[in-house]
């Protein structure tokens, strides 16, 4: 939860690549993460951690399309 917390901006997609975990004990793997919500305003984010050698380009992608996804979920409600 913190690691999401501290990935920077809400709305954004967000990569952090191994030193540039801020949580001890996780400098070995990056994540990707992206805020979704209603609307423009991000309500929560998501994400996936994964080793520093992953496939950045396809992560990316899986996370945004994610995060649209759930938001236009929301958005009906």
């Amino acid at each position: 939860m913190r690691l999401l917390g501290e990935s920077g901006d809400q709305a954004s997609l967000t990569v952090l690549i191994g030193s540039e975990n801020e949580v001890h004990g996780l400098r070995s793997t990056s994540l990707v993460s992206s805020g979704y919500g209603s609307g423009d305003q991000a309500l929560a984010k998501l994400g996936v951690l994964g080793p520093t050698r992953m496939d950045y380009p396809t992560a990316m992608g899986a996370v945004r399309a994610v995060a649209r996804y759930v938001g236009q979920i929301l958005a009906q409600s």
